[in-house]
């Protein structure tokens, strides 16, 4: 059995019948759409990762398409833990957290993640892909 959540999401969003739509959401590991909901044009994700925080060596990839004219709010239910181990074994270890969106003509993404918090004196890397 691994120490390691690898996971991703592949959403995609289309504009259909005078409103967003999700026309395609796929997930394997921890991350998943807990709520989709439809109010007026826009469409609402409420993206949920289970175990609440990234560990040492977890991988874990969002990919949100919105489609021509769409418009999509992607928010999260609470802070993103990341979690330093203190393990010689495991010094240089590195955790991936990545997102990737992509945005047709007129579409329109909003994402509103609550804050990041590292534990154990973890300083955040950000890797510009």
């Amino acid at each position: 059995m691994s120490d390691v959540w690898q996971g991703q999401i592949i959403l995609e969003c289309q504009y259909k019948d005078n409103k967003t739509v999700l026309s395609k959401y796929e997930h394997v590991g921890p991350l998943m759409v807990q709520k989709v909901f439809y109010p007026e044009k826009t469409c609402h994700i409420y993206l949920l990762h289970p175990p609440g925080g990234i560990a040492f060596k977890d991988e874990l990839n969002v990919v949100l398409k919105v489609g021509k004219s769409a418009q999509v709010l992607l928010t999260t239910p609470g802070a993103t833990k990341f979690y330093k181990n203190e393990s010689q074994q495991f010094k240089n270890q590195k955790s991936l957290f990545k997102q990737e969106f992509e945005i047709a003509e007129d579409g329109e993404l909003e994402v509103l993640p609550q804050p990041n918090i590292f534990l154990k004196g973890q300083i955040p890397r950000y890797k510009q892909i």
